[in-house]
Formats: structure tokens, sequence, C-alpha cells
């Protein structure tokens, strides 16, 4: 899938779904990290390489018990799709962004991430520099 081509109106699409997500909480094989990511690549670029997970687990060892099926975990998934990873400084905004085992995309000067962090729910931005390592989108 690495060959994406960002839209023309990527930067639209993606401010709509975070604004869309800020509202929404997190539920894990519905609306996490995983999923956020891939419809953060859907807005960018037109295609969801998350589409196929949705719905199909509901605890993180279900979820990655689905993502090892497919020849490794999280990290491997999303460098099929996109291609090796990179720095986390060689990322732009609209790119997908690796902290500890969570993918978010780089906005603002870091990156969003759909989860749990502490008493919030949803939504978390954590500094790039924090990011080990992230994905170029288009």
């Amino acid at each position: 899938m690495a060959g994406l081509t960002r839209l023309p109106d990527w930067e639209e699409r993606l401010l709509r779904l975070i604004e869309a997500s800020c509202a929404r909480p997190y539920e894990l094989g519905e609306w996490d990290c995983a999923q956020f990511a891939g419809a953060a690549v859907e807005a960018v670029t037109g295609v969801n390489p998350a589409a196929r997970y949705l719905g199909r687990y509901r605890t993180a060892a279900s979820g990655l018990r689905l993502a090892r099926a497919g020849r490794g975990g999280i990290v491997a998934a999303v460098t099929r799709a996109l291609g090796d990873p990179v720095a986390p400084l060689r990322l732009r905004r609209g790119d997908l962004c690796l902290h500890g085992s969570a993918v978010g995309c780089v906005w603002a000067g870091g990156g969003l991430f759909v989860g749990q962090d502490g008493a919030r729910d949803g939504l978390v931005l954590i500094a790039l520099d924090e990011c080990s390592s992230g994905w170029r989108v288009g």
C-alpha cells in the first residue's frame, strides 16, 4: 500500500477528523489508536489501511493476536502499509508517529493519539520528541 498520494484537500479532511474525534471516547477495537491512525491516513490519502481490523477485536490481547496474525505487531502492520519508519523529526503534519506501542497522527508539533491517559479519555497530544519513530503518509 506504500506509494499513497496525498489528496489536494487533505488538510481540511484531516482537520475535520480531528475536530470530530475531540468528543469521541476511546473504545478498544472501535475507536483506539490503530483506528484513529487508519482514519487519519484515509483523510490524507483516501485509503484506510486499518479498515479490515475495525470491530475484529475488543481486548488488547485479541488486538495484538490479530496484528501478529498478519506477520508481526502494529509496527510491522504499519510498515507494510506505509513503508519503512523514519525518525520523528523527519515527520510532517499528517504523517503517523509511534509512542510506545501506540500509533498517532502528527499535528500541531506533536502526535495525536486516541487512548486513555489518567483522567483523560479520547484524543491525547504527545510531544513529537517523545515519539520513537513514525511513517511518512503520501
